[in-house]
């Protein structure tokens, strides 16, 4: 099937948020100076190396705890997280809403304008939801969504970070379809995780579109999506 026809089967889309429309987001390791975030988001009273420790180690757990099946319905907030850190011990609630604010934006990517012109013309004939895992409260993404004009056009938007769950938990999927008021067999999830998005949409009873960006293909034993795409731009026509 055409990849513009695949949408037209379906009453509505969900839509992954990284890796699907946002970008250049996720920019966490040793090379990031996360001190510099610090420093611009007005912090001046943590030594730079307390910073990049604090930082590094409050990634590193939540993505070891995002990475553990078991955990999908219990997923931490960062600012606990940061609380609990060994390098944040004795830091008062200022300094710790200052790191909050590192972590969400080395996490905050960008929709490209391409994508942008796409969701609206995507808009036009199906209503829209959004499912996205992220670590960090979502005012950042919704400023993002407000810059890149498309915000509105979503029926509703589910963010992990506004609750303990984190796809693929079927939480975050049932919230979706019940804003989008369309029954559950006439909605599609497209995503570009499989563990995440693949098989949390399938378990909930969605169709599902992969994109598959890098060309890797499906591997055995990997979650079966009904349609593969290497790009959300192949499914809207122009």
């Amino acid at each position: 099937m055409p990849a513009p026809d695949i949408l037209s089967r379906f009453a509505a889309v969900l839509l992954d948020m990284n890796g699907t429309l946002m970008f250049g987001g996720d920019r966490f390791g040793p090379d990031q100076d996360y001190a510099a975030t610090y420093r611009a988001l007005g912090g001046s009273r943590l030594a730079p190396e307390v910073v990049q420790a604090t930082i590094a180690a409050c990634y590193d757990t939540m993505e070891r705890i995002y990475n553990d099946p078991g955990r999908c319905d219990s997923f931490p907030r960062v600012l606990d997280t940061l609380r609990a850190s060994p390098s944040a011990n004795g830091l008062d609630d200022r300094e710790l809403k200052l790191l909050e604010g590192v972590v969400a934006h080395h996490e905050r990517g960008q929709v490209p304008d391409p994508y942008a012109v796409s969701l609206r013309s995507l808009a036009r004939s199906h209503p829209l939801g959004l499912v996205a895992n992220i670590l960090s409260r979502k005012e950042l993404w919704l400023e993002e969504f407000r810059r890149a004009g498309v915000l509105d056009l979503f029926a509703v938007t589910v963010f992990s970070s506004d609750g303990s769950s984190v796809k693929p938990s079927r939480k975050l999927f049932d919230q979706a379809v019940s804003a989008l008021r369309v029954p559950r067999s006439e909605i599609v999830f497209v995503g570009d995780s499989l563990r995440c998005d693949i098989a949390g949409a399938a378990g909930a009873g969605l169709a599902t579109v992969w994109i598959d960006r890098a060309g890797s293909g499906l591997q055995a034993g990997d979650p079966q999506p009904d349609f593969v795409v290497r790009d959300l731009l192949e499914l809207v026509p122009r």
